[in-house]
């Protein structure tokens, strides 16, 4: 589980999941049902924008599904 923080502000998924308070294992799962949505990869491993993590936690989109899944259809 890489603790990466890119160039540019985007951060890994174990550092979402620490910020979120949730396991590395429930984020990578909710990456894989389109819960989190990533805004690059790298090496495989997805990052995230600041911005993303702000606006989950404002929401607290975390813990209700489908509120995440409108946020991230209106996000584009």
């Amino acid at each position: 589980m890489p603790n990466i923080l890119l160039e540019g502000g985007y951060i890994s998924l174990e550092m979402l999941c620490k910020n979120l308070s949730i396991s590395y294992a429930t984020g990578k799962n909710w990456v894989k049902l389109g819960k989190l949505i990533p805004e690059c990869t790298k090496e495989g491993i997805p990052f995230f924008s600041e911005d993303y993590l702000n606006e989950l936690k404002k929401y607290d989109c975390v813990f209700h599904y489908y509120d995440m899944k409108e946020y991230n259809e209106n996000k584009n």
